[in-house]
């Protein structure tokens, strides 16, 4: 947008008031037997006119450790913001290498860490301590690329930047035993015990030196109101699918399962790459309003081991026993983690690895609610989680993607219950038939991201209609009902048989970002009931939310289906939509300084009526088709197969013209 190019462009060259604040935390990370928990303060001062467009600011960051193995190498917690009002970043956990004369300084922004500054004086190293004074400092040229990208300023560059100054000390190494005297008998050494890495078997690592773990211990577990007791379910999880594609297809390692653990692997000969499954067969699941799944609560202990082996480059991980928490914003995964790093074998330690982010999950309920599963739920890196992986190289400060704040490999967690619930959309759908599902579904995946749109504006009006698919109304018009509430209407209060008829949800919420081609994410409320009282099935469908955006537009629901007594529920990317045969309309009002826009995704097939016949032909040329996670929703009413056409669907918005 020009309005954002002018504002960069005003910005550059000037001077900026300085936004420098720490993000602390209390973490130490487990090295060899040279890692040491250090105490003190680096100290970074930027001056005035150094480098053009980045102001005058001093901060300090508490150091944490110091590892003395080749060069020294210096951690410092906490982060340093640097920016205007308007726009920020943030350069998180610094590494300082420091050696002979020079210093190097690395950070990470977002996910990438760079070699930001670089610093020139001798270091004083002592037996417990390490100091640097007023070292001359240089902002090097990624550095300087890197936050001019960042922050939009033309003006700066590599160059002379300030000073650093570190001060580091830290427990001193223990003094080697006085040498006997010339002609005394020399004391007779104990044989040393060997130390054997305990997946040995797994993984054929030595072990030259063993280090105790001090990652933080997990938080308590929570204590559920009212459990119903597991009798199955698991976890699902990978770690890093680019860390197991690394040690398997590059360095020509191994993932070893341990009974009852698995890794889903693709069919032979593919290699090792898959995910890892631990079954469930302990832990508790509290269901809240099965209507609205954002209250419920439950804890799933997977049982099993996975052993990451990268024997070639001699290191391993080892993750075990996985304990998933859906409780809020204290969801996390908690793991037994044990390592060996280049002979340095740290026994297991279990920590809370990652926090789970629950914003927008939904639930897939499945047979009576008795299975409940979470599908792709993101994971976020704790700093104990940190810790205990080990995967960061401190002596190599290069992009790494494992430190705090870093996102894992999403996580699908299911839940098993012997406790069926009731139906809890009779409002919407009431049956009286006593049948039951002679089949069940799959876990569907989880929606999609929605889209972050560049220049969004914000929207309060708008709608979204569709009729599914015209054979299933017919057969509710004919042998039941249509329930519709919060809003919702249908085109013909008469008869919803036929082509062209179909539901209008309302939409209050929303972004649209013009262009050519526009995007969108409009929200629709209400719920629009299809029962079929007298065969004894139907569905709900409420609160969709369309997403415009090429090749990834869909439309996503919440979906509960049942056949008599059996039921499932879940919010799914119900259907695909294809752009190409879309139409947009822009045209005046309804109110001044308005204009409505509508785009229609069409249905050539005459609403795929069923039964032959060159309407039904044309049919799959559908701009909507049903997706494969819309065919688990659906599945229960005989509407399961992904790419089904399905009816056209219509959206509209109303937003200012000025």
């Amino acid at each position: 947008m020009s309005s954002r190019k002018t504002t960069r462009n005003s910005r550059a060259g000037t001077a900026l008031a300085a936004l420098v604040s720490l993000a602390l935390g209390a973490s130490l990370t487990t090295g060899s037997a040279l890692a040491m928990p250090a105490e003190g303060t680096v100290s970074l001062t930027l001056e005035e006119g150094a480098v053009r467009s980045l102001p005058q600011a001093k901060t300090s960051l508490p150091i944490t450790r110091v590892d003395l193995l080749g060069a020294a190498t210096v951690r410092a917690r906490g982060a340093i913001k640097v920016g205007s009002k308007r726009r920020a970043v943030r350069l998180r956990g610094l590494i300082l290498q420091v050696g002979g004369k020079g210093t190097a300084i690395s950070a990470k922004l977002g996910k990438r860490r760079l070699v930001f500054f670089r610093a020139k004086g001798k270091p004083e190293l002592g037996a417990s301590s390490l100091k640097l004074a007023r070292a001359p400092l240089s902002l090097t040229g990624k550095g300087a690329r890197a936050l001019r990208s960042r922050l939009g300023l033309d003006g700066v560059s590599a160059g002379k930047l300030g000073t650093v100054a570190l001060d580091a000390t830290f427990a001193a190494a223990a003094k080697a035993a006085d040498e006997p005297k010339s002609g005394e008998q020399q004391p007779q050494q104990p044989t040393p015990t060997e130390i054997v890495d305990p997946y040995a078997q797994q993984c054929a690592l030595k072990v030259t030196s063993k280090a105790e773990g001090s990652a933080a211990a997990p938080a308590p577990g929570a204590e559920l109101d009212n459990p119903v007791a597991l009798d199955g379910g698991g976890v699902e999880w990978g770690l890093s699918g680019d860390l197991r594609y690394y040690i398997v297809e590059i360095s020509g390692g191994s993932l070893v399962p341990i009974a009852p653990a698995t890794v889903l692997n693709p069919p032979p000969p593919a290699p090792q790459i898959g995910t890892f499954s631990f079954p469930a067969d302990s832990g508790g699941y509290e269901i809240g309003d099965p209507a609205d799944a954002g209250d419920d609560r439950a804890v799933v202990e997977g049982q099993g081991t996975v052993v990451l082996c990268n024997s070639p480059h001699g290191f391993r991980v080892t993750l075990s026993n996985p304990t998933v928490t859906i409780d809020g914003d204290a969801s996390r995964l908690t793991v037994d983690v044990d390592t060996n790093m280049s002979g340095v074998w740290t026994p297991s330690q279990r920590v809370d690895l990652a926090t789970l982010d629950l914003d927008g999950a939904s639930p897939f309920y499945n047979e009576n609610a008795r299975t409940v599963t979470w599908s792709d739920l993101p994971l976020t890196l704790t700093a104990a989680g940190e810790q205990a992986l080990q995967l960061c190289d401190p002596h190599n400060p290069g992009p790494c993607d494992y430190e705090e704040g870093d996102q894992l490999e999403p996580l699908t967690v299911t839940a098993s219950t012997a406790t069926p619930v009731s139906w809890p959309f009779a409002s919407a759908c009431d049956l009286a038939s006593s049948a039951t599902a002679s089949s069940w579904p799959v876990a569907p995946d989880a929606p999609a991201a929605l889209p972050a749109l560049s220049t969004p504006e914000a929207l309060t009006n708008g709608a979204i209609s569709w009729g599914l698919r015209n054979s299933l109304r017919a057969t509710v018009n004919s042998n039941g009902v249509f329930n519709l509430s919060g809003g919702a209407t249908r085109s013909d209060s008469v008869s919803m048989s036929g082509e062209g008829k179909f539901f209008t949800w309302p939409a209050t919420g929303g972004e649209y970002e013009a262009g050519s081609p526009a995007r969108l994410v409009l929200h629709g409320t209400g719920s629009v009931g299809l029962c079929n009282t007298a065969h004894g099935f139907g569905t709900v469908l409420a609160n969709p939310t369309i997403v415009i955006d090429g090749d990834k537009s869909r439309l996503t629901m919440d979906v509960a289906s049942r056949v008599g007594t059996s039921w499932t529920s879940g919010r799914v990317d119900i259907a695909s939509l294809a752009t190409g045969g879309m139409t947009v309309v822009t045209t005046p009002g309804p109110g001044a300084g308005e204009e409505t826009v509508t785009w229609t995704f069409p249905d050539p097939g005459a609403d795929n009526v069923i039964g032959g016949g060159d309407d039904d032909k044309d049919s799959v040329n559908s701009s909507a088709k049903l997706t494969a996670a819309g065919g688990a929703a659906l599945a229960l009413i005989s509407l399961s197969t992904a790419g089904t056409p399905l009816n056209k669907v219509t959206v509209s918005i109303v937003h200012p013209t000025e």
